[in-house]
């Protein structure tokens, strides 16, 4: 079975207040350290193979990315509805095939891609108390990306 490296660490703290220190204590010790130092790496691992495939940029590098750069008009409008900013992206592309999916962790349509960019972005507008939808645009070809994020600091004037 294998214990979680807190624990691990719980056990070395005991054998260090042992008085008088057992024989092995020096064996259980770096042993102990070596599981606790083999987690770690192996976490950081994870995290940093996580990181490339969620899209997350590294700490200091920039957001912007360019391979997103397409061909075609990108309109972006703005307005306020009730205690909300509406911000619409419509683009002039080849619309969504399915939408069913959309928002679905690692579903994707795209070769190489991994599923979790649409999904991730969602969680974080919701968190704020947001909303993001895409649908196909019904007068053109094209979609439409909404956003629609509450505006708790707006002071109603009267």
């Amino acid at each position: 079975m294998r214990h979680p490296p807190n624990s691990i660490a719980g056990g070395l703290v005991t054998i260090i207040k042992r008085d008088p220190f057992s024989d092995d204590w020096r064996d259980d010790m770096t042993r102990g350290l070596n599981i606790i130092g083999g987690r770690a790496e192996s976490l950081a691992g994870f995290l940093g193979a996580y990181a490339k495939f969620a899209g997350i940029p590294r700490p200091g590098s920039s957001c912007m990315r360019q391979d997103y750069s397409h061909p075609g008009q990108i309109v972006i409008r703005w307005r306020f509805e009730r205690w909300q900013l509406v911000v619409d992206i419509e683009d002039d592309g080849p619309g969504l095939a399915a939408t069913a999916n959309l928002f679905v962790a690692f579903f994707t349509t795209k070769p190489g891609g991994s599923g979790s960019g649409l999904v991730l972005r969602r969680q974080l507008i919701e968190a704020h108390g947001g909303f993001l939808s895409l649908t196909n645009r019904e007068s053109a070809r094209g979609c439409v990306a909404r956003l629609r994020l509450p505006c708790h600091s707006l002071l109603e004037v009267r």
